[in-house]
């Protein structure tokens, strides 16, 4: 029997068209763009935002970098910088991030010159199945959690920030959509915020007519 290969469309299309009711991570609605990164943009990933989760996730094929590859890597970047943190720091938290046993299915590793802490799972596409590819989603989920419940104080503040101000870029992305303000108030506390909490978020972008909205 040859063996069947998730394609990244289909893996796309999982995030994109949701449900109305959506039980699991993968059946929210998930908002897509292509992001080009590296030298000369040659490495491409996608990037999935919803209401609901504080975080960009990303998506990789990692066969576009390498053929032999038949891997799926799906990955949150924290934004969080550890280069300039003490020595004494560094080595808690290098330690947590060694061995971070708890999360089988998930790794952690620093990235960019400034050494920020992300997370990424990789998915065999051989063998990738929608339920499994759920259960991954979740767990990378549940370890951004996890780090942000093991940081130092001063790196758990960058993080909620961070967190924060990927909240007001997606709200933003609506205004410039021509959502209007009810129908992102709506969106919003269906996504479970309390509709004070909503409101304050939106008044960061949908502000009195003649001020500009607020840019990151």
């Amino acid at each position: 029997m040859s063996e069947e290969i998730v394609s990244l469309e289909r893996i796309l299309e999982w995030l994109k068209k949701g449900k109305d009711k959506p039980e699991t991570f993968v059946d929210l609605r998930w908002e897509i763009i292509k992001e080009e990164r590296g030298a000369d943009d040659k490495l491409t990933m996608f990037v999935a935002t919803h209401q609901a989760v504080p975080v960009q996730l990303l998506v990789l094929d990692l066969e576009r970098m390498d053929a032999k590859m038949k891997v799926i890597r799906l990955a949150i970047e924290s934004n969080i910088n550890t280069i300039d943190l003490p020595p004494e720091a560094k080595i808690v938290l290098y330690r947590f991030l060694l061995n971070s046993s708890k999360l089988p299915l998930v790794k952690f590793y620093l990235f960019g010159e400034n050494h920020q802490i992300a997370i990424a799972t990789d998915l065999d596409k051989r063998l990738l199945s929608k339920e499994e590819f759920e259960e991954a989603l979740a767990a990378l989920l549940l370890g951004y959690m996890y780090l942000g419940e093991s940081l130092p104080d001063q790196l758990r503040e960058k993080m909620l920030e961070a967190s924060q101000i990927a909240l007001v870029e997606l709200v933003q992305r609506w205004y410039e959509r021509g959502v209007d303000r009810e129908e992102a108030l709506k969106n919003l506390v269906k996504a479970g915020f309390k509709k004070e909490e909503a409101l304050k978020l939106l008044s960061l972008v949908y502000r009195p007519r003649g001020e500009s909205p607020l840019t990151m």
